[in-house]
């Protein structure tokens, strides 16, 4: 049973980690905390609904359409709330980003209806056996898409040059744009990088769950427990956090209570900032003015 949970908590794990990941580079970019993200992760959701669903494209067609929409969505958020409000200070721009959730949640009210919709798996229902364990497809499947994304951004981040501009960035826009980099420019990108990783994870959400309008509130929460318990602003740090979470969470359900699965986590949130506030990666937390 213990393995059985560990693997279902290192799927659920991975997607707060896509999640909190993309949280964490606007924290890291712009200073500030995207409250819409779990509305990314719906509207991912609902797109792979529809793509793979009621257009029947092929899956990995959809997949990269679902999420090139979803970049496209980042960009926009961009526009709507950030750009607008850029150097007015911390908390107009949060306040942006929770306005910017509630219309998107009534957007996609407004297109998809209120009643819960679901995505057919990609490699159906049927149990994979290995072992004594039985595991469903969509998980194997969703561990191998998070690897395979964090490979991705370790590659851009750390090999690539536009990488390398937007790590700059993150860490001082000031001399960055000493040095001749397009700070703005690099922050949109940002932007449409958070859209898409939050959009990949609704689509690897979906087939597991229920997909409706106020999914990505839980989303959210747990990807924001996800950044401080792995440590504020270390991308690093959101990735363990996230797997912490999933799998803290998975094997509190399993052998304590379902019915109090989500409250574990929050109490685990509070355990951390009463005995380490700085996270696993202990990376201090910076005010930019």
């Amino acid at each position: 049973m213990f393995l059985q949970l560990l693997v279902t908590g290192f799927s659920m794990g991975s997607i707060y980690a896509i999640v909190a990941l993309s949280m964490v580079l606007l924290v890291n970019a712009v200073n500030v905390i995207n409250f819409a993200e779990g509305e990314f992760v719906m509207l991912g959701a609902f797109l792979i609904v529809t793509t793979a669903g009621s257009w029947h494209l092929p899956y990995p067609l959809a997949m990269g359409a679902a999420t090139l929409i979803m970049g496209a969505v980042g960009y926009l958020f961009h526009r709507a709330a950030y750009h607008p409000l850029r150097g007015k200070g911390f908390l107009p721009v949060i306040i942006s980003t929770v306005g910017c959730s509630l219309a998107l949640q009534n957007l996609a009210q407004g297109i998809w209806g209120a009643q819960p919709l679901s995505a057919d798996p990609p490699f159906g229902i049927d149990i994979v056996t290995i072992g004594d364990l039985l595991l469903q497809p969509q998980h194997i499947f969703i561990l191998i898409v998070t690897a395979a994304a964090l490979i991705f951004q370790y590659f851009f981040f750390e090999r690539l040059p536009i990488g390398r501009r937007l790590r700059a960035v993150a860490q001082d826009p000031e001399t960055a744009s000493l040095m001749g980099i397009p700070v703005q420019t690099m922050i949109i990108l940002t932007f449409i990088w958070s859209g898409a990783l939050g959009g990949l994870a609704g689509i690897l959400f979906a087939p597991v769950f229920f997909v409706n309008t106020t999914m990505g509130m839980m989303v959210t929460m747990k990807a924001f427990a996800s950044l401080v318990i792995g440590g504020w602003g270390s991308i690093t740090g959101a990735i363990l956090g996230g797997l912490f979470v999933g799998i803290a969470e998975t094997l509190l359900a399993g052998y304590v209570s379902s019915v109090y699965k989500d409250a574990f986590v929050f109490l685990i949130l509070i355990g951390f900032l009463i005995v380490r506030p700085l996270g696993l990666m202990g990376e201090r937390a910076r005010e930019r003015v």
